[in-house]
């Protein structure tokens, strides 16, 4: 079984799921059909596999970690290093970069195919500049491919910038050592000529959007729809020239095309997969105010396609996972004209979907927010504390909930006055 383990609500979603596929257990409440999956495992005399694949926070697991049984195996997939992740037993296999001979196998296996044959030592230099990163080497790939130059005149053009972009570099625990300036070097020159592909001037404005959302699917509606547009139009204002879908799709595929992305456009949920060391390289190169702009256009963009009435349980997920992501990349900026509406989604998301624990989470966080930059008094603070209330009681805490709704009574009447609808 493999588990997208971006957060902790994506693997609960994906351990209730199996609940209720293999178990019969009820979707209704997540929480308990996962401990009813962990249990069936635990039980089970057949072997089983489970992947998490790619665990943001070790926080994430805890109390969901598959059973230690002889007969099962757990494999998870993630960038950190934290103790907590190996103890009880568990087991951490480092996973680098290619050997120099894996490296060169990429090479000479990917670029004469395309008539841009090279020596086996340029092609070893080209390899070594690039920190044998895979990642890195199918990019540069892809520009040679597509721009019909030889290894000598990038390697040039690599030396050229790779003085500049100190301030782009990814976070050291992110990378393999001494590859942070190597990779921000390659990102800038690939993302150059996806901004220079048509719809020209579009694919930077796209890759920064992206790179406020969840790295392991991104819905492509959300991409093509009106706020989206309007972001990638910034630098067009003043022309009346608004950015078309088709447009926005372009930059997609350019993108694509030089292996910034990862665009699936068949399926039942066409989307967008994004390294996270991409995203890492172009959040690091914005300024603050443009970062804030790209994760409120993205918080926008989201708001916009959540629908009422959550039917399509992939796209539901999809949504889910994102808000988590652009709401930490986000912080305060989604409190600068109150609470932004994408908060409100995802907790009336979580509750419906009868994640109470994780519901509460997310507005005891919104609501301490929303205290310090609205004040306690601003008519979002007193929704949060409302809805607050009513899912502790949910929850089980029926007496915390009537004290929370009688305080919020009095200050609502206070602030609001006794006619407010």
């Amino acid at each position: 079984m493999w588990v997208t383990a971006s957060n902790r609500t994506a693997i609960t979603d994906a351990y209730a799921q199996a609940g209720e596929e293999l178990c019969g257990a009820d979707p209704g409440n997540p929480d308990r059909a996962a401990s009813r999956f962990l249990a069936w495992l635990h039980a089970q005399r057949n072997r089983w596999l489970i992947v998490l694949d790619d665990l943001a926070e070790p926080a994430d697991i805890r109390g969901l970690w598959p059973p230690d049984v002889p007969h099962g195996r757990t494999l998870v997939t993630t960038r950190r290093r934290d103790t907590a992740l190996f103890s009880d037993g568990r087991h951490m296999v480092p996973v680098g970069v290619f050997t120099p001979d894996q490296a060169m196998s990429y090479l000479t296996a990917t670029l004469p195919r395309h008539g841009n044959a090279a020596t086996d030592a340029e092609l070893g230099l080209l390899a070594e500049e690039l920190g044998y990163l895979p990642l890195a080497l199918s990019q540069a790939a892809a520009y040679l491919t597509d721009q019909g130059m030889g290894v000598g005149a990038y390697r040039r053009l690599l030396a050229d910038r790779a003085g500049t972009l100190a301030d782009s570099v990814p976070q050291s625990d992110s990378l393999p050592d001494d590859q942070g300036l190597t990779l921000a070097a390659l990102w800038s020159l690939s993302v150059d000529r996806a901004d220079q592909l048509r719809p020209v001037g579009l694919a930077r404005r796209m890759l920064q959007l992206t790179a406020m959302l969840d790295p392991n699917g991104i819905p492509q509606r959300l991409l093509t729809g009106p706020p989206a547009l309007a972001h990638l139009g910034g630098n067009r204002a003043g022309r009346g020239t608004p950015v078309t879908p088709a447009e926005a799709l372009g930059a997609l595929r350019a993108l694509h095309r030089m292996s910034l992305i990862d665009h699936k456009s068949d399926g039942p949920l066409p989307a967008v997969h994004v390294h996270q060391l991409v995203q890492r390289a172009t959040r690091d190169d914005l300024a603050v105010r443009d970062r804030d702009k790209a994760a409120v256009a993205a918080a926008d963009a989201l708001a916009a396609i959540w629908p009422d009435i959550e039917r399509e349980v992939d796209l539901t997920k999809a949504l889910r996972a994102n808000a988590g992501t652009v709401i930490a990349h986000a912080g305060t900026a989604l409190y600068a004209k109150g609470v932004h509406d994408l908060l409100f989604l995802l907790g009336r998301s979580l509750d419906e979907a009868g994640q109470l624990q994780a519901a509460i989470d997310h507005l005891s966080a919104m609501l301490d927010t929303a205290t310090i930059h609205l004040g306690p008094d601003h008519p979002d603070t007193l929704i949060a504390r409302n809805n607050l209330a009513r899912m502790r009681g949910e929850a089980g805490d029926p007496a915390a909930a009537a004290e929370a709704t009688a305080d919020l009574l009095t200050d609502g009447l206070r602030v609001l006055g006794p006619d407010h609808p």
